[in-house]
């Protein structure tokens, strides 16, 4: 027994325990303990998502939703997809894939050839990877050149991981 707990009243769940409670709430050290776990259980954080209630459309996911805003994965997925069919949507990936060709484009170097830019991509490609920025072209902290300097080879995965991050060292 330590300073924040004390002896009570014995709980139905808990005897073995002999009645220990905490001070702070009074309940019950081991259902205390208990709660954490279940909390635990259902809150299985990987990376930005988590374990929760099974949605009826996506059983197959058993309960895998998104931190950010508790919906399931599956339907976040299908709701993406029809967003992508539509015609605003659309029209707002090529907007972005305009933008990015005017980012790539003011970031390259006058100094440095297009010729190695279009090396570097095709070995990606022939690797099946993709090409990544270590500095990110368009940061709030940096912009980073649009060169073969600039450039690393990665798995799609793991260059859709990073995103647009950059650690400062």
């Amino acid at each position: 027994m330590t300073l924040t707990q004390y002896t009570g009243k014995v709980c139905g769940k808990h005897p073995d325990l002999g009645g220990l409670r905490r001070r702070c709430n009074r309940k019950c050290v081991g259902c205390g303990r208990d709660e954490v776990r279940a909390k635990a259980k259902v809150r299985l954080v990987i990376s930005n998502r988590y374990v929760g209630p099974i949605c009826a459309l996506h059983p197959e996911l058993k309960g895998l939703r998104r931190s950010v805003n508790s919906s399931c994965v599956g339907c976040s997925r299908d709701r993406s997809k029809l967003i992508n069919k539509s015609l605003e949507g659309r029209r707002r990936h090529v907007m972005h894939a305009r933008l990015r060709g005017r980012w790539t484009l003011h970031a390259k170097p006058s100094w440095a050839s297009w010729n190695d830019v279009r090396k570097v991509y095709d070995r990606a490609r022939v690797l099946g990877k993709v090409v990544d920025h270590i500095v990110p072209l368009k940061h709030e902290l940096v912009c980073g050149l649009h060169c073969p300097d600039n450039f690393r080879i990665v798995a799609a995965r793991t260059n859709g991981l990073k995103g647009n991050r950059f650690q400062v060292e």
